[in-house]
């Protein structure tokens, strides 16, 4: 049934149902440790994405169609709270629509049962006797290396990894030894360490390593252009960089160090900040330091003195 500018379609018509299935064969297909990588092209001569993760596997999809629109939205968020299971989100909810489609009882009844058993599967895997619940060891390495291997192993033709386990064992270890360094040494508990993987390329896999500290974004300099700036390096050669959260212009509710006497007289808020501001970065140029980034802003007084 149709109206001007209205198209309506039950849930059972055949283009929803080609919708569903699509979206079913797509997720199948690229589930679990054997899942094909996925080329998605949009268009002829277009961007082309090579993958088999869910985040960037859905986000390229096209969204013509509300079904696809609003399943796809459903398993983003999904995949975004949990941060995984994307691909079986989407599966489980296209196989349930497809199977309720094909059944002869009615749909309010499909969703409530589909409802109950969802609530009663959640309180199975929150009980002891639930199978999918595995004891992991924190204090035992080899435990924890073979869980890492496991997941790394099942994306190795998307990550071009070799079919031996060389580049499989080198990555697991690396991302142990990662998270294990993002653990405080007074914490009670254990929380998801800040890992950030950044592919590099024509660099094999062995080649890998970790660094720790702060990754900044940098814009990119050419070489044929003159650079004005000297970056003051100390005895080894190494540019220090010193990073500050706190605005570095004048605002002394934010840079606690300074203290006002509120007999003085004619006595400027601004100025004692920046002259507390200005002692530090005297402080970092002893000590070495090359570059200074502020995520807020940097009072033009501080701006020439780091320049010195």
């Amino acid at each position: 049934m149709s109206f001007k500018g209205l198209n309506m379609q039950t849930i059972d018509s055949c283009e929803v149902i080609t919708v569903l299935e699509t979206l079913n064969k797509l997720a199948k297909s690229s589930y679990g440790p054997n899942g094909k990588v996925q080329v998605v092209q949009m268009a002829a001569e277009g961007h082309m994405t090579v993958t088999a993760q869910s985040g960037r596997l859905f986000g390229c999809l096209p969204r013509e169609h509300p079904v696809s629109t609003l399943i796809l939205a459903a398993v983003e968020a999904h995949a975004k709270l949990y941060d995984d299971f994307g691909l079986y989100a989407c599966l489980l909810s296209t196989e349930l629509t497809l199977d309720m489609i094909g059944t002869t009882l009615g749909r309010k009844l499909c969703s409530a049962a589909t409802e109950k058993l969802a609530q009663l599967c959640l309180d199975h895997a929150t009980t002891a006797e639930c199978g999918c619940r595995q004891r992991v060891d924190m204090a035992g390495l080899p435990q924890l290396l073979a869980v890492l291997e496991t997941v790394i192993g099942s994306k190795r033709r998307s990550c071009c990894l070799s079919d031996d386990d060389v580049d499989v064992k080198h990555l697991a270890v690396l991302v142990l030894r990662g998270f294990l360094h993002g653990i405080p040494a007074d914490a009670t508990c254990v929380s998801r360490a800040s890992l950030l993987f950044c592919a590099v390329a024509g660099k094999a896999v062995a080649e890998s390593h970790l660094v720790a500290g702060v990754l900044v974004e940098a814009p990119e300099v050419r070489v044929d252009v003159p650079f004005r700036c000297r970056w003051r390096r100390d005895g080894a050669g190494r540019i220090k960089v010193a990073v500050f959260s706190a605005s570095l212009a004048g605002d002394s509710d934010q840079f606690h160090s300074v203290q006002l006497d509120e007999s003085a007289q004619e006595v400027s808020k601004e100025r004692l900040v920046i002259q507390q501001v200005l002692k530090v970065m005297d402080v970092l140029i002893e000590a070495e330091v090359g570059v200074v980034l502020c995520q807020k802003v940097i009072h033009s007084q501080v701006r020439a003195r780091d320049r010195i």
